[in-house]
């Protein structure tokens, strides 16, 4: 270890711009609709479902929001869009 020495390069060193991409137009996703004073996101749909640690969970597409905006939620918090899962988690 004697022989390292602590030298960057310049360009490790400058500031980058704000958007490496040039001209990209970002459209920031939607904010929450308020309901009765909570916020709440529109469910675009439902696209898998799973059972983790003995309950059942789906894989939800938020509106608005690319893939990596997709989560796993349990049926209780999905209570505005239990309509598009189709079925209640009673009938399997």
């Amino acid at each position: 270890m004697r022989c390292l020495h602590l030298v960057f390069n310049v360009v490790k060193l400058t500031l980058t711009s704000d958007d490496p991409i040039v001209r990209r137009r970002w459209n920031p996703p939607p904010p929450p609709e308020l309901v009765n004073g909570e916020e709440e996101y529109v469910v675009e749909k439902v696209l898998n479902s799973r059972m983790f640690r003995g309950k059942l969970q789906y894989l939800v597409k938020w509106e608005g929001y690319g893939v990596e905006g997709n989560t796993w939620e349990y049926w209780e918090n999905l209570g505005n869009a239990q309509t598009k899962i189709g079925k209640s988690p009673d009938k399997r």
